[in-house]
């Protein structure tokens, strides 16, 4: 059986809207380079608990923004550009707000925007915030990356009967060629990722693989019941999985052992 990666993904700013990649750097010990790396925050606790500093370590579910409780965030599209660390924002097509991450000002006017998008639901006015380095603010703990079996999505369309978008279950790494849920049994193995048709290092001489060893399998998230689309809340996933599939998990968490580069392609070997 051939596995391969057939999409990647990460989330620069929690709760907003997916960069789909070509490729990605995993880090060693780490997760998907610039993944999560940055939050909006309900004020006032951010800032009691940062000081005042956009810098600021995991903070609790509570005092963050998430999809999960602000539904409407998934109207919106967002871009986020390396280079610059900007993100642009756009509503219905058009762009609303534009503003560098990493600078004051720039928070700041993506602040003034979020403010006024969520004032219904921010305590204390939107606050982006910056993981510390080794940090982010994922909803896992542990460093690592998600990885999902597009299989097991097309058995969930099964169950709700519904299409469903993989970007709901927030995963860094998708992959084509498991069985549905095969992906489950694979806590305590190890993946090891290369090239598209190329050799083990082993055989070839060529570069040492990615290496991640599988943790544990993911509970679905009450943020994958958003339309990713509509920003409506259209499946009880955790009710329609139990019910028709006797479990609630969806994904694996992933350690980087060897980190480096993934693109999309590339083959996916279960050891």
């Amino acid at each position: 059986m051939t596995l391969h990666i057939a999409a990647l993904c990460r989330f620069p700013v929690k709760a907003l809207s997916p960069q789909p990649l070509e490729h990605a750097v995993l880090e060693t010990g780490g997760g998907m380079r610039g993944d999560h790396v940055f939050a909006l925050a309900h004020g006032a606790a951010s800032r009691a608990a940062g000081g005042g500093d956009a810098v600021i370590g995991r903070l609790p579910r509570t005092s963050l923004i998430t999809l999960s409780d602000c539904p409407k965030l998934a109207t919106l599209r967002t871009r986020f550009i390396d280079q610059l660390n900007v993100i642009t924002v756009e509503r219905g097509g058009r762009q609303v707000a534009r503003g560098d991450l990493t600078q004051p000002v720039g928070r700041a006017m993506l602040e003034d925007f979020f403010g006024a998008f969520l004032k219904e639901t921010a305590r204390g006015g939107p606050r982006i915030v910056i993981a510390k380095p080794g940090e982010t603010f994922a909803n896992h703990e542990t460093p690592g990356v998600v990885l999902i079996n597009r299989a097991s999505v097309a058995d969930i369309e099964r169950v709700t009967g519904k299409p469903v978008d993989p970007t709901r279950f927030r995963a860094n790494v998708l992959i084509d060629g498991p069985q549905p849920w095969q992906e489950l049994d694979w806590v305590g193995h190890t993946i090891r990722i290369t090239a598209a048709g190329g050799q083990p290092p082993s055989i070839s001489g060529g570069p040492r693989p990615v290496t991640l060893r599988v943790r544990e399998a993911m509970p679905v998230h009450p943020a994958a019941e958003v339309n990713p689309e509509t920003g409506e809340v259209d499946l009880n996933l955790d009710k329609a999985m139990k019910q028709g599939l006797g479990h609630d998990h969806f994904g694996v968490l992933c350690e980087v052992v060897d980190g480096g580069t993934v693109t999309t392609g590339d083959t996916v070997m279960l050891e």
